[in-house]
């Protein structure tokens, strides 16, 4: 879990991951030069419970690098995401777990999650689609994976590659292209997580960013990893990509309707 500065919501994710029912696990937390009070709140917790283990970095990276550092330290058979802002279901690392061990084609593993605001009220929930097949087709409409919630084979991550810091804004959409060219990807229609999501913080710079990054996936994934997609995705793109004229709060719902509509 990278976290940086988030001395607001970081307890409550430690705790929801310390209260999973799946108890045999190594909690590996890296602060990225956290200013808040967060460096202190992570060692109190660290001396509590030895799963935890908190990496300091020596200097701010971002989110990407932060992440890969700690999937370069962990030792597990899978590596489970989690942000510092999100909450896990009690049964998340169970369910995940016995997913994937009953499946060993695939190499990652998502789920539902339940979308809250910033006071914890609960906005609804969002599901993806579980099968591999659905999952390849929406990569070129939009991420099929709530980033938070997934949980990754160790070994697929030494056979792709981790995150590529190079795509930040669409690193974990280039992580799921990279997988699916050799494993299968899933997602459970159960909830598993409380995803935050923060008022205010998709910025119209964010948006464009975020649309240019992904666009540059995609057609890394169709020029390098021999991905093809349908009449249909390829509309869906240049719908999007026509939606980069309108005002981020009308993208923001044209881009939730269709997601509604094909996740």
């Amino acid at each position: 879990m990278p976290t940086y500065n988030a001395n607001r919501f970081v307890r409550t994710a430690v705790e929801s991951i310390l209260a999973q029912t799946f108890e045999d696990f190594e909690f590996i937390i890296v602060d990225d030069c956290s200013t808040d009070g967060s460096s202190e709140i992570l060692r109190q917790y660290a001396e509590r419970d030895r799963r935890i283990r908190v990496l300091t970095n020596t200097r701010n990276l971002d989110f990407v690098r932060s992440r890969n550092r700690g999937i370069a330290e962990a030792g597990g058979v899978f590596v489970a995401n989690m942000d510092s802002d999100d909450v896990a279901l009690p049964t998340r690392l169970a369910e995940q777990y016995a997913s994937m061990t009953s499946n060993p084609a695939v190499g990652v593993c998502g789920a539902a999650v339940i979308l809250i605001d910033e006071n914890d009220c609960e906005l609804g929930i969002r599901r993806y689609r579980a099968d591999d097949r659905d999952l390849r087709a929406r990569l070129f409409l939009f991420n099929p994976f709530a980033q938070p919630v997934t949980m990754i084979r160790r070994d697929v991550l030494d056979d792709t590659g981790p995150y590529n810091p190079d795509h930040i804004l669409a690193d974990d959409l280039d992580l799921w292209f990279r997988i699916g060219v050799k494993y299968r990807l899933a997602n459970l229609q159960t909830p598993l997580l409380k995803y935050r999501v923060h008022r205010g913080s998709a910025t119209g710079k964010r948006l464009s960013d975020m649309h240019r990054a992904a666009a540059r996936v995609r057609a890394i994934a169709r020029r390098d990893y021999g991905y093809r997609p349908s009449l249909v995705m390829r509309a869906g793109e240049m719908l999007a990509s026509w939606t980069m004229v309108v005002p981020p709060e009308q993208r923001i719902a044209m881009f939730n309707w269709l997601r509604s509509r094909l996740s």
